[in-house]
């Protein structure tokens, strides 16, 4: 008889709740300078904040119970070829959204040389990666440790989030869109260490915990933006990508110009390969059924 898995189902738990603090919290914006109102203000950052850190310690719980009941894979995990191409297919996605963005930041109204080497360089080698995952259908210690690519990747994106933007702390989108990335860059390097078996004790859990933060504020982040656009109230003040809102900024010179964009697609694509990483060693073959 099969078990079932907890974790999956905490994670989630903390998407949904995490989209519902997300839509409060525009719901709470000022659209014309993108801070929140005041009067609620700390209390959309400590909800929205605080979902994302219950969640991270949720998935870690359920994730150790899972494992005491033989339901979850440990340390040494050792995937099967399902798994392997699951894996694949989910980096694939993730090489092709930062060419997307490469691309699209080639015509944005001010691009920046730095993130489209940046993507270009990372597209082709996630591509690499994960092509060599699909057609091993095995991870070797090797193969394993070349995902850290992947953290390198999110740590040049965070960098240029500093490079383009001055209010990050200020504007909830903006500190969103950094936290991603580090989230990303984190978890990418949990995944290189317990996919190539040099992971240890802890090594799993803090997998699950930087995973769990990445799927929440990734999703929540997308879904957050996509539900507050079907209010009438905000609508008209959320656009489809960065470039978009620059060019708003721009030709109306600043002047109460703000307009929320939806995350870059890099940044959903992180959080679809964790959430794809995670179920995959919820159900790697030392996993007892």
């Amino acid at each position: 008889m099969k078990k079932i898995r907890i974790t999956p189902f905490v994670i989630a738990a903390g998407i949904v709740l995490g989209t519902a603090a997300r839509v409060f919290a525009v719901s709470r914006t000022d659209m014309k300078t993108g801070l929140l109102l005041p009067d609620t203000a700390f209390v959309c950052n400590w909800l929205y904040y605080g979902i994302i850190l219950l969640a991270a310690v949720g998935a870690v719980i359920s994730s150790h119970i899972d494992t005491k009941r033989g339901a979850c894979g440990t340390v040494e995990i050792k995937p099967s070829a399902g798994v392997c191409i699951a894996v694949g297919f989910g980096l694939i996605a993730a090489a092709l959204c930062a060419c997307y963005d490469g691309i699209d930041e080639m015509d944005a109204f001010t691009p920046t040389g730095f993130i489209i080497l940046v993507d270009f360089i990372a597209a082709a080698a996630l591509c690499i990666i994960a092509l060599c995952t699909l057609y091993s259908k095995r991870f070797s210690p090797g193969l394993g440790f070349v995902y850290i690519l992947g953290g390198g990747y999110y740590v040049c994106r965070g960098i240029y989030c500093f490079m383009i933007r001055m209010a990050i702390v200020t504007i909830p989108e903006y500190l969103i869109d950094c936290l991603t990335t580090i989230c990303g860059a984190v978890f990418f390097v949990m995944f290189a260490r317990l996919f190539s078996g040099n992971g240890g004790k802890l090594t799993a859990k803090a997998f699950f915990a930087w995973g769990t933060m990445t799927c929440v504020i990734s999703f929540s982040s997308f879904l957050g933006a996509a539900v507050s656009k079907l209010l009438p109230e905000v609508s008209k003040r959320i656009v489809f990508s960065a470039n978009q809102a620059e060019f708003y900024f721009q030709s109306l010179r600043g002047i109460d110009a703000y307009h929320m964009a939806f995350p870059p697609l890099p940044n959903l694509a992180v959080g679809v390969f964790a959430a794809v990483s995670m179920i995959a060693v919820c159900f790697s073959n030392n996993a007892e059924e």
